[in-house]
């Protein structure tokens, strides 16, 4: 099919976003150098791990006896900021804590643009022109999306986490159910994102997919065992509890979730949820998985169907999450990098399209994002265009289920 010609005005509007990232990135420098990112907790387990002292990862006297060693300048923590992610991750920073901090930072920006620039071409398989970029060009471009550079300014894992969704995504794709399945396995760095994506795959009866899953799961739940040993592995969920409802532990707090759990705290004059309150959320986690399972539509032989499924399960998941963040927001680049083209090459401006494009203005808009992260932590407002996002897939899986004809082709 013939390729669509560069956007002369979408491009012009990714470079100024690109531009406005790359000035706050490179002025907050010495933010996550300096030990106050999100990172400090990577590393800490890294260096935990590479000191033969697996089973204190989640021990904090432990943990601050590290972090002393690289951040005692950080003013805001009179703690450390905590480690929350499951053993078998710190296998991962282990090779970044033989490096002084800083330089481990820098190499993990690295690693996270690289994988970045990745991510296109693996979803080229499903895309029909993006845009009418290049790749070469569009790599770059995915950093005007503001959550990722969040991620980066934070030393997050969140584009680990979008790289192994959209890696999965390709897999299935070339009918490896089972090694789709097992990749998104190490989406379990973000247990409570993928367990709830898993469980729509499963009321879909994706069979294959939930078995590799749960193979590779195990696997990486033996590994955890090996690392912290079973009286830590046992505790872990404990521990993620008692940090759940410790004040000034480093843990996002709600007012600052981008997820219907943080709108609620609308209701309560924007004060965090007493603990006890959060068993309430369950029924909202588990009415995301069933929204998410019966908009689910299948049709061999039309690619695009299931991508929009799978994009249409990601943006309900983490509407609906118990916890979530600027930078979790990550994963929204994966519908916008399949479908931006299909939804503008649609005649007319119906409401859809409107949506769509609404959706993906806002949180392409830099100064926007960065003015709620700075100035406001108030990402619970970020609902509406991913509420927005949300119907616009939803329409397109509910036409093509009562017309039969899919609204377009994906490729």
């Amino acid at each position: 099919m013939k390729q669509n010609r560069p956007r002369p005005l979408i491009i012009l509007f990714l470079a100024g976003m690109l531009a406005v990232n790359a000035i706050v990135l490179w002025y907050g420098r010495n933010f996550i150098f300096r030990g106050y990112g999100d990172f400090a907790a990577l590393y800490t387990a890294g260096k935990l791990l590479d000191r033969g002292q697996g089973p204190d990862l989640y021990l904090r006297s432990a943990q601050w006896k590290v972090q002393q060693e690289f951040a005692s300048n950080v003013e805001v923590r009179k703690g450390p900021l905590p480690y929350i992610r499951p053993p078998f991750e710190a296998l991962l920073f282990a090779p970044f804590a033989r490096f002084n901090y800083p330089t481990a930072c820098a190499l993990w920006m690295v690693f996270n643009v690289l994988i970045l620039f990745c991510i296109p071409p693996l979803l080229a398989f499903n895309a029909r022109s993006q845009l009418g970029i290049p790749f070469w060009l569009l790599g770059p471009l995915c950093l005007a999306f503001t959550p990722v550079a969040v991620s980066l300014l934070n030393g997050q894992d969140a584009i680990l986490l979008l790289f192994i969704f959209c890696l999965a995504l390709h897999i299935f794709q070339r009918g490896h159910s089972y090694l789709a399945g097992a990749v998104l396995a190490l989406g379990l760095i973000k247990f409570h994102l993928t367990i709830p994506f898993i469980l729509v795959l499963l009321f879909r009866k994706k069979i294959k997919v939930v078995a590799g899953f749960l193979f590779a799961a195990f696997g990486l739940i033996l590994i955890s065992i090996a690392i912290t040993g079973w009286p830590r592995a046992l505790d872990y969920p404990r521990y993620l509890w008692r940090l759940n409802g410790m004040v000034g532990a480093g843990m996002v707090t709600t007012v600052s979730m981008p997820n219907f759990r943080g709108a609620l705290t609308v209701l309560l004059g924007n004060r965090p949820l007493p603990v006890h309150a959060n068993l309430f959320l369950i029924p909202i986690v588990m009415i995301g998985i069933f929204v998410a399972a019966s908009g689910w539509r299948d049709s061999k032989g039309i690619p695009a169907l299931f991508c929009i499924s799978y994009s249409f399960a990601i943006v309900v998941t983490l509407l609906c999450s118990y916890y979530a963040y600027g930078y979790d927001l990550t994963l929204l680049l994966l519908p916008f990098l399949l479908f931006s083209d299909q939804f503008l090459n649609l005649h007319g401006w119906h409401w859809p399209k409107l949506l769509f494009v609404i959706s993906a203005i806002i949180l392409f808009c830099s100064p926007l994002i960065w003015a709620i992260f700075f100035g406001l932590a108030r990402f619970y407002w970020l609902i509406l265009p991913m509420f927005a996002l949300a119907l616009s897939l939803y329409w397109c899986l509910a036409w093509s289920n009562r017309s039969k004809v899919l609204v377009f082709d994906g490729r």
